[in-house]
């Protein structure tokens, strides 16, 4: 089942991890204080959908904490209205460095029981630096998602990141999920270009595309095997050197219906 955050888990992980343990000279210095500043960004997202379906709306926190130089700590909690019904979602994860080649992170989330949302979703990837200079990431990850209903999904990501000098990073990611009752097979893929530097801007482009094995419009009607692809963009903006916001706009668009989204936060580092 595919849901709107599966790609910003993803793009998350893929930026913030790799930003933690890169050592490429030209930047690891400030990427690395990055990191080490823990912050909280609080912020609102609103999305308008075709084909009749009712407009989402919701309300979010996220956080993250640097332990010490190998664990970083991140949290986010999220209360969303999609298809005319509420519901809360929370969820937490942890990035460790084993060595200077090797780190990993780990993911576990969970809701109060709104349809749309999965009753359990955990995520876990592995992370090797590569090249002299350390600047390629590959990626290997394994999720699994319980819905609220009968089915459940299990995946494969692969992926790699490729960190230019300042100031672009390029990312590309495939998805192998298999959904049962079924079984339903469904591949996603994803390219990423990110500009900018930490305390100054980021800019994030996004696109994510291929085959959707369920997703739930109603407590008990879903959507089957149908294409989607998923436009975001990302402006990430420090005013100072501790905090600043963000605005992310999405284009999703899908064999069932579009969807045109917008999401403002703002970030704070104490």
């Amino acid at each position: 089942m595919e849901h709107a955050f599966t790609t910003k888990l993803y793009l998350h992980i893929t930026i913030l991890a790799t930003s933690f343990c890169m050592t490429s000279p030209a930047f690891a210095a400030e990427q690395h204080q990055y990191l080490e500043a823990n912050y909280i960004e609080g912020g609102v997202n609103y999305s308008s959908l075709t084909n009749g379906y009712a407009d989402w709306k919701g309300i979010f926190v996220r956080g993250s904490w640097q332990q010490n130089e190998k664990n970083v700590w991140e949290g986010e909690l999220l209360r969303e209205s999609e298809y005319n019904a509420w519901g809360t979602y929370l969820s937490a994860g942890l990035t460790h460095t084993f060595n200077e080649d090797w780190y990993g992170s780990i993911f576990l989330g969970g809701s109060d029981g709104a349809f749309f949302f999965p009753k359990l979703r955990t995520d876990a990837f592995i992370n090797r630096k590569l090249l002299k200079d350390k600047n390629l990431v590959a990626t290997l990850g394994v999720g699994y998602e319980q819905a609220q209903q009968v089915n459940a999904d299990t995946s494969l990501y692969l992926g790699a990141s490729y960190y230019f000098e300042q100031p672009w990073v390029v990312e590309g990611g495939i998805r192998f999920n298999r959904s049962n009752p079924g079984p339903e097979n469904s591949n996603r893929y994803r390219v990423a270009v990110t500009y900018g530097q930490a305390f100054k801007r980021y800019l994030i482009a996004e696109y994510d595309w291929g085959t959707e094995a369920y997703q739930y419009v109603t407590t008990d009607i879903s959507i089957m095997n149908f294409n989607s692809r998923i436009l975001t963009l990302t402006w990430r903006e420090w005013l100072a050197k501790d905090w600043g916001f963000a605005l992310r706009g999405e284009f999703y668009q899908s064999d069932e219906y579009n969807r045109t989204g917008v999401q403002f936060s703002v970030f704070k580092h104490y």
